[in-house]
């Protein structure tokens, strides 16, 4: 039998972790736990030590969520201050401008990540994808397309059609969603897609930051207004 017992105990009472004591007295910490386990002021030091883990558990989780915050903060304001140095250059540029009005028109606003143009024109779509790579240096293998169709649609002939018309491989386009409508036929021909809506996606926290500067950038100067972005 061990003899260090008192020894145990008085450190336990200190409010030590059973991984102290054992680690300081060369004990498994099975036997604290035989000997301490059912003492209900040994719980109470079990109670307390939890406690503070769990306090110093969530202050390295904040600290660390707010370092990371910062660090993106400033990632993210590179792309900002990027965006407001090329504008005045970009802005002579009619491409850059029309594609900006038409994504501030048809665009994704909401998506933090994605900037996404969404339309039933091949030439908006096309006139788009020109601008994200000629003025916005988007390489053309990060650019996505997809469709929405009509069930009475080829899949196969408006791939091709919209891969000619808007520039993009077909290796380049994700699986496409069908329109499931009971009544699509009884539409007025009018308002049928012929070739249904294309999707174009580009996957860039970056570039939406840029777009969002930009997009504020052109409105101050179109109304003459002298804001700071």
């Amino acid at each position: 039998m061990r003899n260090d017992r008192h020894l145990a105990e008085a450190l336990r009472r200190k409010d030590h972790s059973y991984n102290v004591i054992a680690r300081k007295l060369g004990m498994a910490k099975s036997t604290l736990s035989a000997w301490f386990g059912d003492r209900p002021w040994s719980k109470k030091v079990w109670e307390r030590l939890d406690r503070t883990n769990r306090d110093v558990s969530h202050k390295r989780a904040r600290a660390l969520a707010e370092s990371q915050g910062a660090k993106w903060e400033v990632w993210r304001e590179g792309y900002r201050t990027e965006a407001r140095d090329k504008f005045d250059q970009l802005a002579t540029n009619p491409l850059f401008i029309a594609g900006l009005m038409l994504y501030w028109g048809e665009g994704d606003s909401k998506s933090p990540h994605l900037v996404r143009l969404t339309n039933t024109d091949p030439r908006m779509v096309r006139l788009f994808v020109r601008f994200l790579i000629e003025c916005c240096k988007v390489p053309r293998e990060w650019i996505t397309a997809s469709l929405i169709l009509y069930p009475d649609l080829r899949g196969e002939r408006e791939l091709d059609f919209w891969s000619r018309h808007v520039e993009i491989p077909l290796t380049q386009f994700r699986k496409s969603s069908v329109i499931q409508s009971r009544n699509f036929r009884g539409l007025h021909p009018s308002k049928r897609l012929e070739h249904g809506i294309c999707l174009v996606t580009v996957c860039s926290r970056g570039l939406k930051e840029q777009m969002w500067v930009w997009q504020t950038l052109c409105y101050q100067r179109l109304l003459g207004l002298h804001l700071r972005v």
